[in-house]
């Protein structure tokens, strides 16, 4: 290994850093300046005496960012410096490295040399290596002969004999176009290019000048410079406003064929879609008049399709229960009826009968697609688009997110349907969402993540997106393109009381509880003792284990709480976490669970089809055997499940939070037993609201059993963060602080326990 090892090391963590991301960001990375050195250092496969030598001192100026990955500077080892004489010369090559015909300036790395160089020469300068050798590069030709005998002077560089018979040829010789150095008048361009992330961007070409660059970083935020070969200043689309009036003011040419201004052009699109909404609106019809299951529709839902119509892409985060099929359904038949759009739907596979269904209540053709099978964009025909449970679309490095944002590009209209549009309050999650309706916000995803994501650089990360910062001014921003209503302000509905209800375990239950406590606990002290910090990911399994014993010990008490219920002659929805005790529960009403194993039935054609012939029978009267009965109850479909007990054919209703507190109506009861309940934020609510929705003529009862501080202290986090995720959504919140992920929840949970 090279002595200089460590020194390459060094250079090579700063290396690593983004260059874009660190001209944004203090102490992260090589400054602008040093970023060709730097990187060019960091590429070479090992380093020779004087690489190491102009490494060593490039880094002096970075000791204190080096600590931040484990690196003293002062242990490097000091490299001893080079003969004198190997710098401060300028020669001459023929080819150069970048340039036919070349001037070779070779000096130790000085940022006042390298500035006065590159500015004396107008921009035919550049970096170079050849072998070991590292060196400055000047195009040779008449304009730059004057300028660099000035340099040398005032510098005291030796002109070798080779470079000084070069400018004494070179100036004897006649003019040629080749050798005329490029002006600020010919050599000033925007034209169209690709990122180095392939995304489209502006070129920007003219002859070097600080005070011009620094002025176009000022004006075009989020610029980046490409070197070799490209040599351009690279603007993102979404300046192109404050890029074309700059080029106008410095005299730049557009060198794009048939441009036209992005206002322009955005002023064509909203015309052209007013017309389209407008003979929609119009052939739909008064919505006064507009009829669903022989129900007039609600003020907020006619309010809802309207702007939906007129707006054409827009993500509808309305409360759970106010009717968002019903609305997207709606607003896509209007274009169906008007310009023969298809209609395609993406939602769970769990959902998808019940989409069919509404959409025949509605009237309108629909094609139904899962989330797990995006299918591709159709050549010829156009859609639009409808997204249920949009939120499944949150990771932009999932296939998922790709395919749907594919989608999503190529249709006329987009309608995002969603409950949580930032789970857990999270601007990341909102980006896709925002990219997918083409809001103006989605266009810099860099300034999105830098402005309201906080991103950093984090000790597991080079770019965190996790965290918030400007979420009252995201709201205001995003309020026109995300429709957020709540049931409070827009329905008549009963009221919905939550209770708590403390359970007494039996001896068998508690012996089993205070097992598994005592085991966590001492887990928690013995890492607390050794000083081991309890990652996130291992506390969340330390309370699994406490609320799985919890949940079983607590199944006794809610079969007795429901068999006291059904003898009122009530029907009752019992939602738990866990599939044991839900199993469990179901069993002893001998009904079915909805459960994620309920799913694999659906996906099961043959098998949905036999169930759904059993369904026909009993509905009909006809005397089933045990055997079909059993049958029938314990692996039934999830839509038949529920429409069996909408209908009142089964009066109790038993499902795990996860598979059955989203996306289904179970009206037909007032009251739902959260048996316990799930670590995020907001699904306990979601859950009570598959009651508590349209429809529902009773006041509803939620009943939220607890069995230990397990119970009550994850229980009073849900209540605080759903709180403070609901003032994030409604603009009244500038950060997120004290809203967490799953296991920053399960690492305060533990701590309130055992601290």
């Amino acid at each position: 290994m090279s002595m200089y090892a460590p020194i390459h090391q060094a250079i090579r963590a700063l290396a690593g850093m983004d260059p874009d991301f660190a001209q944004q960001q203090n102490g992260v990375g090589f400054n602008k300046p040093d970023t060709t050195m730097g990187h060019t250092l960091a590429a070479l496969p090992e380093l020779c005496d004087r690489d190491a030598y102009i490494a060593y001192h490039l880094l002096r100026k970075y000791a204190r960012q080096l600590s931040n990955y484990g690196i003293s500077f002062d242990q490097l080892p000091v490299p001893l410096e080079p003969p004198n004489d190997f710098f401060m010369t300028i020669a001459y090559h023929e080819p150069g490295v970048n340039f036919k015909k070349a001037f070779i300036v070779a000096f130790e790395y000085d940022q006042e040399k390298i500035t006065a160089l590159k500015s004396s020469v107008n921009g035919n300068s550049q970096f170079a290596s050849k072998g070991a050798a590292k060196f400055w590069e000047v195009k040779a030709h008449k304009g730059v002969i004057a300028a660099l005998k000035e340099f040398a002077i005032e510098y005291e560089f030796e002109i070798t004999k080779g470079a000084h018979d070069a400018m004494t040829a070179i100036e004897s010789a006649p003019d040629t176009t080749d050798d005329t150095v490029p002006t600020e008048e010919n050599y000033r361009t925007i034209s169209e290019g690709r990122d180095r992330y392939n995304r489209e961007c502006f070129y920007v070409r003219f002859p070097y000048n600080p005070a011009l660059s620094e002025e176009l970083k000022i004006v075009c935020r989020g610029t980046g410079w490409s070197g070799a070969p490209l040599k351009v200043w690279m603007v993102p689309t979404i300046r192109e406003e404050q890029l074309m009036e700059w080029g106008k003011r410095h005299n730049f040419r557009i060198d794009i064929e048939g441009y036209t201004p992005r206002a322009e052009l955005e002023a064509r699109r909203i015309a052209e879609w007013v017309e389209l909404s407008e003979s929609a609106l119009e052939i739909l019809g008064p919505l006064e008049e507009f009829r669903f299951n022989d129900h007039a529709l609600y003020k907020h839902q006619r309010e809802g399709i309207e702007l939906m119509i007129k707006r054409g892409r827009m993500i509808l985060a309305d409360d759970m229960g106010l009717g968002k099929t019903l609305q997207t359904l709606a607003a896509a038949k209007a274009f169906q009826i008007a310009h023969g759009y298809a209609v395609f739907v993406l939602a769970p596979v769990s959902l998808h009968r019940n989409w069919v269904r509404e959409a025949q209540a509605v009237e309108v053709s629909i094609e139904v697609y899962s989330w797990a099978k995006v299918p591709e964009p159709p050549a010829q025909t156009p859609f639009i688009l409808i997204c249920d449970e949009a939120h499944y679309a949150q990771n932009l490095l999932s296939k998922r997110t790709e395919g749907f944002l594919k989608l999503a590009e190529n249709a006329k209209a987009v309608y995002l349907a969603t409950g949580t549009p930032m789970k857990n309050g999270r601007p990341s999650n909102l980006f896709p969402l925002l990219k997918a309706i083409k809001h103006p916000l989605a266009l810099d995803k860099a300034h999105y993540d830098r402005h309201y994501c906080a991103a950093k650089a984090t000790r597991y990360s080079k770019w965190d997106t996790t965290g918030a910062a400007h979420l009252d001014e995201l709201h205001e921003l995003t309020k026109d393109a995300m429709l957020r209503r709540l049931k409070k302000n827009c329905l008549d509905l009963p009221a919905k009381t939550r209770v708590w209800r403390d359970v007494d375990f039996s001896a068998e239950a508690q012996a089993e509880y205070d097992r598994v406590y005592v085991a966590a606990r001492r887990e928690y002290t013995d890492r607390l003792v050794s000083g081991e910090i309890l990652s996130g990911a291992e506390a969340l399994v330390l309370l699994t284990h406490m609320r799985r014993a919890t949940s079983i010990g607590k199944v006794e008490t809610t079969i007795e709480l429901v068999e006291e219920l059904l003898e009122e002659d009530r029907q009752v929805v019992v939602f738990t976490d866990f599939k044991e005790s839900a199993h469990k529960i179901a069993a002893h009403f001998k009904v079915p669970a909805m459960t994620g194993d309920m799913r694999a039935v659906e996906n099961n054609s043959e098998v949905a089809k036999n169930l759904r012939a059993l369904w026909d029978r009993y509905e009909q009267g006809e005397e089933l055997t045990d055997e079909e009965l059993y049958a029938l109850k314990v692996a039934t479909t999830r839509q038949d499940y529920v429409d069996a007990f909408q209908a009142g054919k089964m009066k109790v209703f038993v499902g795990t939070i996860k598979a059955g507190g989203v996306g289904i109506t179970l009206t037909a009861a007032d009251t739902v037993i959260l048996h316990d309940r799930a670590l995020t934020p907001g699904d306990a609510v979601q859950a009570e609201d598959r009651l508590h929705r349209i429809g529902q003529h009773k006041n509803v009862t939620a009943i939220w059993l607890q069995a230990t501080d397990t119970d009550r202290k994850i229980d009073d986090l849900l209540v605080a963060k759903q709180q403070r995720i609901e003032l994030v959504l409604a603009g009244k919140r500038k950060t997120m602080r004290g809203i967490d992920s799953i296991y920053d929840v399960a690492k305060e949970a533990i701590h309130e326990i055992f601290g």
